[in-house]
């Protein structure tokens, strides 16, 4: 694993939820919502060491997890256009 996902993996069960991510970076779990949906691929509300290195950005830092919170939402906008 790497530093960065044991930073998030609190409870160390090889998984980060929701929960653990919005306490690591002292955000509320209603921000994270998005996040997660983004870059959990199989859909189980948790990320994997897969998904979280697969991901298409880097959690480390509270502003980067702010800034790809609104590139989600941009993200589902756009979808509803199409």
């Amino acid at each position: 694993m790497s530093q960065d996902f044991n930073h998030y993996d609190l409870n160390g069960d090889n998984l980060i939820s929701p929960k653990e991510f919005s306490t690591a970076e002292n955000l509320p779990p209603r921000e994270v919502n998005e996040v997660f949906k983004f870059a959990d691929s199989n859909d189980d509300y948790m990320l994997d060491s897969y998904e979280f290195e697969a991901a298409p950005f880097v959690f480390t830092s509270k502003q980067s997890a702010l800034l790809f919170l609104f590139l989600s939402i941009l993200r589902i906008f756009s979808k509803k256009i199409n």
